[in-house]
């Protein structure tokens, strides 16, 4: 489901300080974090906002770009089975 890549990727130059990071000529992953999360994320994860009551969510693969939220672990595992994930 990738589109080619229409360009050349390894062929450009980077400094020597980010050479790690050019994953189209190195295998693997690079020598650190590929991004770092913002604080805002970082609160968010350690206060998540619970007053609506969703504490799950899924992905649909139906092609809407959407998702699916739950407020119980069982409409999270039916959601998981509408959506193709079991």
């Amino acid at each position: 489901f990738w589109e080619p890549l229409k360009a050349t990727y390894a062929d450009v130059k980077f400094p020597k300080t980010l050479a790690s990071f050019q994953t189209y000529v190195n295998v693997g992953l690079p020598t650190g974090p590929i991004c770092t999360p913002s604080l805002a994320s970082i609160k968010a994860a350690l206060a998540p906002l619970t007053t609506t009551g969703y504490l799950y969510f899924v992905a649909k693969h139906d092609g809407s770009n959407g998702h699916a939220f739950a407020k119980t672990y069982a409409g999270h595992l039916q959601n998981l089975h509408r959506y193709g994930y079991l």
